[in-house]
């Protein structure tokens, strides 16, 4: 009995050691998910988000930003169309001008903010969609400087610490509550998925192309002059690091440029289209960077909403701490005393922070650059670029110094302190006046004409403007008299009861993709008129309805085919390698 007792079945032992196995990993990866270290970051985390968005309450009031008008209009023109059934048309938003419409998500894509108008949709008000973007924007900033050091160190401490300086940084604040400049607040969660999609290129062999690919599709359909400054900033890395370039990975470059160049095409293409189409305000420049330069002692003040550079340089000062004979350096330091590679990025990131500073004061520079530098318009929108680099920078100098004294979680809670502590101490400077909207607020006209300096408008609008909006609701034939119109979502329609005419000005601001046509279908030229509107030629019809309405061009039909093709060919690309790598997987267990 007792013999047949140890005669244990081996395949049934086989299982029960397996079981055990099993059971021993899942506890260890319970373990890891609720270990000390995890829950200081997270709470680290919640914590910063919530001081990032303190200004947003009471949470049923809106910001008062310089731009706060026109992007509260932006995210209620998008529900609008999602409303008309309109999901992915860009172009004209009809809402702006009383139905007269702005090329807005022409110009800035909507993709962005498609979360606060949806909310719309289902009747969340004006002011929380808003406030909800804000606070996603925040959380987005936070995940994307946790996520690139967190990757370069192999650290949650240098994640926290990176994400702690780059949400709470002066200027970033004063970006969304004063300026409210939600494209380049947006923008801003995206520089450090670039930074760490360049160490993968420099230092990692780029085995992650599309961790730079992603980033930039993202800029590119958030904001134009934070895309420009990225595209140099990557070009500077690239020359300093030549030396760690080669063949296959510059093969690699060019793809992940022509992939990001088509996913985009659908929004880049049009516009280029349209900017050639008639004289738009965005090519007369409304300031100069010589004329916004930053005083000096400004730069550290913070007296000014252009924000401060006092973080930069007490990130970047980290580094006086690393000498090359402390103990510090040596434990980093591989057998051979070799430096490791997040140290020599740190250091250029570093320094590259520390020359853009003197550029948001110096007028010189500007007058050097000319023409070549006045699509940035401020070049105080330079710290946001200073301070991201200094924070990635920073928490790798950090890291390195407090694990070697083994109290990285007090470092990373003494950040957050310290920039908690720079935002209490800034908030009288930000603009915190609260406003309430209406959820009708925008049915009024007179609150549908903010657009800001109006870049994409044509410019003959702009020279007649106070002529201009007072034909908003005009329908006017040969300049001398006016007929009654009909607008029915994006189409507008009026009749003529006989004669000759030659053109009727209509009340939609021109933009490339008007079509225009008779009551028996015949289509009828269109041009703009001297104040900037569609004119509708009518030498070839005498009476009848004529239509109006908005269509999309050739050019972006192409270029949303192109888009559409593109991205489902990277989908299905990455179903087929992640199959391929799981098969070889389980061919290696068997």
């Amino acid at each position: 009995m007792a013999k047949n007792k140890g005669n244990t079945n081996p395949k049934s032992a086989s299982v029960k050691a397996e079981n055990k196995v099993s059971s021993v990993e899942n506890s260890n990866d319970t373990a890891q998910w609720f270990n000390t270290d995890k829950i200081i970051c997270l709470i680290c985390a919640v914590l910063a988000v919530y001081f990032a968005s303190m200004f947003l309450f009471p949470f049923d009031t809106g910001v008062t930003g310089h731009d706060s008008s026109y992007h509260y209009l932006r995210i209620e023109a998008l529900a609008q169309k999602i409303k008309n059934g309109e999901f992915f048309c860009g172009g004209i938003d009809y809402l702006f001008f009383g139905g007269a419409g702005y090329a807005s998500s022409a110009a800035y894509p909507d993709l962005m903010i498609y979360i606060p108008a949806l909310l719309r949709c289902i009747g969340v008000g004006v002011n929380q969609c808003m406030n909800i973007h804000i606070v996603l924007i925040n959380a987005a900033v936070y995940a994307s400087a946790f996520i690139c050091a967190k990757s370069i160190t192999k650290s949650e401490y240098a994640g926290t610490i990176a994400a702690c300086a780059f949400l709470l940084c002066n200027y970033r604040i004063d970006t969304i509550y004063t300026r409210m400049a939600i494209g380049e607040a947006t923008a801003a969660a995206f520089i450090p998925v670039i930074i760490l999609g360049m160490y993968d290129m420099l230092f990692r062999d780029f085995k992650k192309p599309y961790i730079l690919g992603l980033g930039f599709v993202c800029v590119i359909l958030t904001h134009t002059i934070s895309t420009a400054v990225l595209l140099g900033l990557c070009v500077i890395l690239t020359i300093v690091f030549i030396k760690h370039m080669n063949v296959k990975k510059i093969i690699r470059l060019a793809l992940t440029a022509v992939s990001a160049a088509a996913v985009t095409m659908f929004y880049w293409l049009p516009l280029f289209e349209m900017l050639g189409s008639a004289d738009f305000g965005v090519k007369h420049n409304f300031f100069h960077p010589v004329n916004q330069c930053v005083e000096f002692w400004k730069m550290f003040s913070g007296e000014s909403i252009k924000g401060t550079a006092a973080i930069v340089v007490v990130l970047v000062s980290l580094r006086m701490f690393i000498p090359k004979n402390s103990k510090v350096y040596k434990n980093m330091c591989s057998e051979n005393g070799q430096k490791p590679d997040s140290m020599k990025f740190a250091d250029v990131l570093s320094i590259i922070a520390i020359l853009l500073l003197p550029l948001v004061s110096t007028v010189k520079v500007w007058e050097l650059l000319g023409t070549s530098g006045e699509f940035i318009q401020f070049p105080w929108r330079l710290y946001m670029f200073s301070n991201a680099l200094a924070a990635i920078a920073g928490s790798i100098y950090l890291y390195n110094i407090l694990r070697f004294t083994g109290s990285c979680e007090i470092g990373a809670i003494a950040v957050l302190i310290m920039m908690t502590v720079s935002v209490c101490g800034h908030k009288s400077v930000v603009g915190t006046n609260r406003i309430k909207y209406d959820d009708d607020h925008f049915q009024r006209i007179e609150n549908t004409q903010s657009v800001g300096m109006g870049e994409w408008m044509p410019q003959k609008f702009l020279d007649n403007i106070d002529s201009a909006k007072e034909d908003i609701s005009v329908c006017r034939i040969d300049s001398r008299y006016e007929v009654d119109f009909i607008r029915e979502k994006d189409e507008l329609s009026f009749k003529l009861d006989g004669g000759e005419h030659m053109y009727a000005d209509v009340p939609l601001i021109w933009n490339k993709g008007y079509y225009a046509e008779d009551e028996k279908g015949n289509p009828l030229p269109v041009s703009i008129s001297d104040k900037g509107y569609v004119r509708v030629s009518l030498e070839e019809v005498t009476s009848g309805e004529i239509k109006v309405q908005y269509r999309s061009t050739v050019i972006q039909i192409i270029s949303f085919v192109v888009t559409i093709v593109y991205v489902s060919a990277l989908f299905l690309a990455f179903i087929f390698s992640s199959v391929r790598n799981r098969k070889k997987i389980t061919e290696k267990q068997i």
